[in-house]
Order: C-alpha cells, then structure tokens, then sequence
C-alpha cells in the first residue's frame, strides 16, 4: 500500500469533517435566515439526512423561541397525524412541506414575513380544517 494515498478511514474523517462543518454553517445562517432552512427541508442535502425533521425546525427557531413553541408545535403535528420525529432523509415530501408550513408560522410570536414555500406536494395528509369540517 503506498503511503500517498489515505486510508478509508482517514478518507471517511475528511468526509465526516465536511459534513459537520456544512451542519454547522447551516445551523448559524439559519438564524438570520429561516429561508434556508425552508430550502434545506424541501431539497434536504446529504449532511442533514440523518437529522429528525423536528431538529431541522429548531434551527431557524432557536433565535428567541422556546421550548413551548415547539412542544405547541408537535401537538399540532399530533392532530394532523404528521412525524416529525423522523430522519429528514426517511420522510415524505408532504412532512417536510408540512413541517416548513406550520414551523415557520410564528416565530416570537410575530409572523414571519417573506419566507417563499414551495408549491404544495399532492397532500395524503388531511389538514385539521379539511376534517372538522
């Protein structure tokens, strides 16, 4: 074996590496800009796969929010049937669109102003309205 080349090993850390350093600029823009958390969900990248849908949510809401909002926020996914306790990579376009619409509404209690979704996915979710009604 020469020595030039990396070993798997060495070539797994330079990728992991790259993954967590991509998590962590995505994790600090996000703050200032929920839209690219909006962009992340809907076109997940790679590094953010492993990530629960809830997770991913949390970044964009952690400037000033608390922990309430998002328990509010899973009660919410609980009556509309969603898991947003699932790897991004493993859920469905309806959860991620789902996840952007409903954990993006208020944020500090203010609405949120200029964030851009996506056309709805053909929903096999029923949303709350649809059912009472």
């Amino acid at each position: 074996m020469s020595s030039t080349q990396p070993t798997q090993r060495e070539a797994a850390l330079v990728v992991a590496n790259r993954n967590r350093d991509a998590l962590a600029t995505l994790r600090a823009e996000a703050r200032k800009n929920p839209q690219l958390v909006i962009d992340a969900l809907m076109d997940p990248p790679e590094y953010i796969d492993h990530l629960l849908v809830v997770e991913v949510v949390a970044m964009a809401r952690r400037a000033g929010i608390h922990a309430d909002a998002i328990r509010l926020l899973g009660i919410d996914a609980i009556e509309d049937k969603v898991n947003l306790l699932q790897p991004v990579g493993r859920a469905s376009e309806a959860t991620r669109y789902w996840a952007c619409e409903h954990g993006f509404a208020n944020i500090r209690n203010r609405p949120v102003g200029g964030l851009v979704l996506p056309e709805p996915p053909v929903m096999r979710i029923a949303p709350r309205a649809l059912v009472a009604a």
